[in-house]
């Protein structure tokens, strides 16, 4: 079990905070993982209005844990993410000002986790993961469609923090 923290990148071009809740179970060196994850905010400012997006997710992973040392574990995660996408628009002459868009795509990590003491000990881990890309369209009057907001479709996070290990 581990709270992790950190940065995301590449579904937009802004580095944005990431935090994430891990919980697995390992027998030898096979076991399985769930987590449930949130993104910081991007921000898209237009002349006449801005738009937000934020996410958050929940996998379900196959893991490899494989003990290095005594205190030292190297591990890796495949599976599958589900995500929650947020979008709100302010300031334009729209119709719908708020999105919230389901997808599912793949999710892999690779880390290492130092027992510090006990049960506990420090974690890192990178993390590659894909979904659909996604636009935030607002409608403006007279029907006209414009694209205020894009992610793409992948995107690589930077997390550390506190384990424990049972």
């Amino acid at each position: 079990m581990g709270v992790l923290g950190g940065v995301a990148s590449g579904a937009t071009n802004d580095v944005l905070p990431a935090g994430q809740l891990v919980v697995d179970v390992t027998r030898g060196w096979l076991g399985a993982a769930v987590d449930v994850g949130l993104s910081g905010e991007v921000v898209s400012i237009r002349d006449d209005g801005s738009a937000r997006s934020s996410w958050q997710w929940v996998s379900a992973s196959a893991r490899l844990a494989i003990p290095v040392r005594d205190r030292l574990l190297l591990e890796a995660h495949v599976g599958v993410r589900g995500y929650r996408v947020l979008a709100n628009a302010s300031g334009f002459a729209q119709v719908d000002p708020q999105q919230v868009l389901f997808s599912v795509g793949a999710a892999g990590s690779v880390g290492a986790s130092f027992r510090l003491v006990g049960p506990v000990g420090i974690s890192l881990r990178l993390t590659g993961n894909t979904r659909l890309a996604e636009s935030f369209i607002i409608e403006r009057p007279g029907g006209v469609r414009d694209i205020v907001l894009s992610t793409g479709p992948l995107e690589g996070s930077v997390l550390a923090g506190l384990v424990a290990r049972f």
